[in-house]
């Protein structure tokens, strides 16, 4: 509910044009600690996909190409192994390039494309062709079964093994298609762009108008404009750039209703964005000298409204990790506010020397204790083992651990840190991230131990922004 939600209230933040809010909120969803089996990128419908997705949405919408680019060199649309994502960065930061005018950069996303559009109409052909051989071999077996019927049977059998790859193909196609348009429309080759962008897939339907507009069918796009409008009734975006059509055709009448329409609903939005600066240059000519963004105005109906500062945190953010003070088996003291204070540490919990479970968690800790120490991480382990059951499972490990070991036998940090089931009064597994200035940024707490330590150092060094 958290993700849907909140991509919910990003998606009101774009209609209204509360720009910044849904590109703040949006940043922050991509940003919302990560794990493989509730939140990843590939997994529809968690924080990481909504987020990712709405931020790439306003970042078009309202035309905001700089800090499209600005943000795809960060961790908050870096690059990326899933296919459908990888496209779609391809092909909203290639058509930012493009409105900048930077032809060699588009180009390479354009050749990104075009490789991986080949790749996936080769794997096609091969999928069909392997399909229809076994298909083939199968029905030259049945020999009551009418020629005909194992021709159907055949050509089922091809075109649904194509048919994994037909998405992926179309995908690519439209991707280029888009990036190409996009470089007509910046060169003012209208009709070839807006060829191009009929092709294109998910392209703003009001961009394609103005395109059509251009082009000389300014009927059609007047029409086009006014059909998308009242399909995204109180949408600013939609309605500002029908007003720029209508004042564009020397619709006077017409442009003045829509701008009224727009000035009504313009309480929330974000001035600076391109969208509403080419009604400002617009504004004077439709009546209105001054600043034509209204104040804000509370309807009267909605109740008592509490401060929304009493709710808690518009958006997510980490919380102080409890302080303590443990010993290890040497009775050497360690104290997380100085220990957690300027490195960041991976702190694992865990069951004690019995815990099968555990050693083997622990084995691949130290396994990967290179590689989490070059990224710049400590780890520390704490045990539920008395003191003497502690040296035994230091002894376990031959007793050469690259890192420390303390014990909680009483159990209280393990409660302080909710690795605890209070009902069954049983401890839990615990793993967590906290960073340098002490604050937890990941966790994962459960009654099995977290294994996949590769998962763990890629998260870490996310979100911390390590490189």
């Amino acid at each position: 509910n958290y993700a849907h939600n909140n991509e919910w209230c990003t998606r009101n933040f774009l209609n209204i044009g509360r720009v910044d809010d849904a590109l703040a909120l949006a940043q922050n969803l991509t940003t919302l600690p990560r794990h493989p089996k509730y939140n990843t990128l590939a997994r529809r419908g968690s924080s990481s996909y909504y987020g990712r997705a709405r931020l790439f949405t306003t970042l078009y919408m309202y035309e905001r190409w700089q800090d499209m680019i600005t943000l795809a060199n960060t961790a908050v649309l870096e690059p990326t192994s899933i296919e459908a994502e990888k496209v779609k960065r391809l092909k909203y930061v290639g058509i930012a390039h493009a409105m900048l005018g930077q032809t060699a950069q588009t180009d390479t996303f354009k050749k990104e494309l075009q490789t991986l559009l080949n790749h996936n109409i080769s794997e096609r052909d091969k999928a069909g062709e392997t399909a229809k051989t076994k298909a083939e071999a199968e029905q030259a077996k049945d020999t009551k079964k009418k020629e005909a019927d194992k021709n159907k049977a055949i050509t089922k059998a091809t075109t649904d093994a194509r048919r994994a790859w037909d998405k992926k193909v179309r995908d690519c196609e439209q991707a280029i298609a888009a990036l190409n348009g996009y470089t007509h429309l910046k060169n003012g080759e209208h009709e070839k762009a807006l060829e191009l962008l009929r092709k294109a897939g998910s392209v703003d339907r009001m961009t394609v108008a103005k395109c059509q507009q251009a082009s000389g069918d300014t009927d059609g796009a007047i029409k086009a404009a006014a059909a998308h409008v009242k399909s995204h009734a109180k949408e600013v975006q939609p309605l500002a750039l029908q007003v720029e059509i209508l004042h564009a055709a020397g619709k006077t009448k017409e442009a003045q209703t829509a701008f009224e329409e727009l000035q009504a609903i313009s309480g929330s939005i974000d001035m600076q964005s391109p969208v509403f600066a080419r009604i400002t240059a617009v504004a004077a000519d439709l009546g209105c000298a001054g600043p034509w963004k209204q104040n804000l105005k509370l309807r009267d109906d909605i109740g008592n409204r509490p401060d929304l500062d009493t709710l808690g945190p518009f958006r997510w953010q980490p919380s102080a990790a409890p302080e303590f003070i443990l010993r290890d088996h040497r009775n050497r003291k360690f104290s997380s506010s100085k220990e957690f204070n300027g490195k960041p540490t991976i702190v694992v919990f865990y069951l004690g020397h019995g815990c099968l479970a555990c050693a083997e968690q622990l084995q691949k800790v130290i396994d990967n204790y290179d590689k989490f120490t070059a990224a710049g991480f400590d780890i520390l382990a704490i045990s539920t083992d008395d003191n003497e059951n502690l040296k035994q499972s230091i002894k376990h490990f031959d007793g050469k651990l690259p890192f420390t070991i303390v014990n909680d036998p009483k159990l209280e940090i393990f409660k302080e840190y909710r690795v605890h089931d209070d009902f069954e009064e049983q401890p839990l597994h615990g793993t967590f991230i906290i960073d340098a200035n002490g604050f937890v940024r990941w966790q994962d707490i459960s009654y099995q131990p977290f294994m996949d330590t590769d998962f763990l150092l890629t998260e870490a060094a996310r979100l911390l922004d390590v490189k």
